[in-house]
């Protein structure tokens, strides 16, 4: 028993420190893709990464779940996020650029506008076919640097969306947008969680060996 009360709170421990101590990149807000009928994600169509990587740097990492890649379609763009005021981004994956065609007002149809937006290059390096034209990515990743940002910076916009994404579904061939809606859960609270949970068990256990 005492053993058993030991580890409880030894591993309740160090779970608090290692959430405490961890350096902000390990803090990722993560979002879930939405699904989409038309595409046949299951259960969602991805996720998007948000950890802060330095003092107003935010490293995002836009992942789709098999068989959804990305896509240029002509009529959307690859993948929308929604801030306030202007920011930079760099460290983009091969094959991707920042948009700058509509700059501030990115429309994508039934999700409403979006503040910044990532494409396509064009030509060879093209990282999302048109169709099935050339080979497809399903994940890519870049940064944005802005004073004071941080993974909360990113806000819904006037329709409620996060995020979209331009998918093809390589196993049906249909082409669509997906986006998401849903409340963010950084991972450093869950890990917390776990910590305080387990010096709860061990609190619990010594109270009923005293009495």
């Amino acid at each position: 028993m005492r053993i058993l009360n030991r580890v409880l709170f030894v591993s309740g421990l160090l779970t608090i420190l290692a959430v405490f101590s961890a350096r902000p990149v390990h803090a990722d807000t993560i979002y879930t893709l939405g699904t989409n009928t038309g595409l046949g994600c299951s259960p969602t169509c991805g996720t998007v990464d948000l950890a802060q990587d330095g003092a107003g740097v935010v490293l995002v990492t836009v992942t789709l779940n098999s068989p959804g890649v990305f896509v240029e379609t002509g009529m959307h763009q690859d993948f929308d996020f929604n801030l306030s005021g202007t920011a930079t981004i760099g460290n983009l994956s091969t094959g991707f650029t920042a948009d700058s065609a509509n700059p501030g007002i990115f429309k994508q149809p039934g999700l409403g506008s979006f503040t910044d937006s990532i494409d396509c290059n064009v030509g060879i390096s093209m990282a999302c076919g048109s169709g099935g034209s050339i080979s497809h990515t399903s994940t890519f990743s870049f940064t944005v640097s802005q004073a004071g940002l941080t993974p909360a910076s990113f806000t819904a916009n006037s329709d409620g969306n996060y995020f979209s994404a331009d998918i093809l579904n390589v196993r049906t061939a249909a082409v669509g947008t997906t986006t998401t809606t849903s409340v963010p859960e950084p991972g450093s609270v869950a890990l917390l969680g776990v910590g305080v949970l387990g010096l709860l068990g061990f609190g619990l256990r010594r109270k009923r060996v005293l009495a």
